[in-house]
């Protein structure tokens, strides 16, 4: 299968152009001191850069993405142990959570926010399944942005594995759809997102872009991913030599 490789990303952004690259971000970080140099240095960076890219990938004839982000550190209870959440255009972040992982996941949370905005999905009478929605951000997080960390392998071994359990899982599920009936002209997850954001979404959706519904989909990478039962081992079997074998006590005659 093929791979989706930095290559692939920038002549994307190349053919579609960034759609948001005089986007203004701002950074509060006034509840947040000890966060503020992390933020500037570090987090601000990748904003700049992927935000206009993510806007790109998933871009639709018509849709015009937020021009305009926002991102307030607040504290852990008002988060509700939460680490990030989005509405609309703006990002709130947990401050005690990014306090601990400055060195692991925290930027790679942004991103998989910075998603949500771009989506901006419209509330209708059939608003898409959450799985969609997460799946897709954590899918432009893990393949996309970090897939160097391969940090969405699901546990195949647990039954209760499927293409719908949303973040990492269902981002496995995209990352393996894509690589294997994509190709066109539109990646599926973009025309996935663009069914998402105008509440179009329905099953039929794989039939269409796969030719297979997402019952047969979910089996196949289930069966892709999947590895053989480890056989249990035996001890090795050892031959008992005649001399190990016990002997019968001589008996003197009378």
């Amino acid at each position: 299968m093929k791979k989706l490789t930095t290559a692939f990303l920038a002549a994307a952004a190349m053919t579609l152009g960034f759609a948001a690259r005089g986007a203004v971000y701002h950074f509060d970080t006034s509840g947040a001191p000890k966060l503020a140099a992390w933020t500037d240095t570090k987090l601000r960076p990748v904003v700049e850069q992927w935000y206009p890219r993510i806007c790109s990938l998933l871009q639709e004839p018509g849709f015009k993405p937020p021009e305009e982000v926002k991102f307030c550190y607040r504290e852990d209870r008002q988060m509700r142990g939460i680490p990030a959440w989005t509405m609309g255009n703006a990002i709130w972040l947990n401050r005690q959570w990014f306090e601990g992982n400055l060195e692991g996941e925290a930027i790679g949370c942004v991103v998989h926010e910075m998603v949500h905005v771009a989506q901006a999905y419209r509330r209708g009478r059939h608003p898409a399944p959450s799985w969609v929605q997460e799946g897709i951000a954590d899918y432009v997080r893990w393949f996309l942005y970090e897939p160097y960390t391969h940090g969405a392998r699901p546990n195949f071994r647990d039954q209760r594995t499927r293409y719908d359990n949303s973040y990492r899982t269902t981002a496995h599920f995209l990352n393996y759809v894509e690589l294997k009936y994509g190709g066109g002209n539109t990646p599926i997850y973009r025309r996935l997102n663009a069914a998402a954001r105008n509440a179009a979404y329905s099953d039929e959706f794989w039939k269409v872009a796969t030719g297979k519904d997402v019952a047969a989909l979910d089996a196949e990478w289930k069966q892709a991913f999947a590895r053989p039962p480890r056989e249990r081992r035996q001890p090795p079997k050892t031959k008992t030599s005649e001399t190990s074998k016990p002997q019968k006590p001589e008996t003197s005659k009378p």
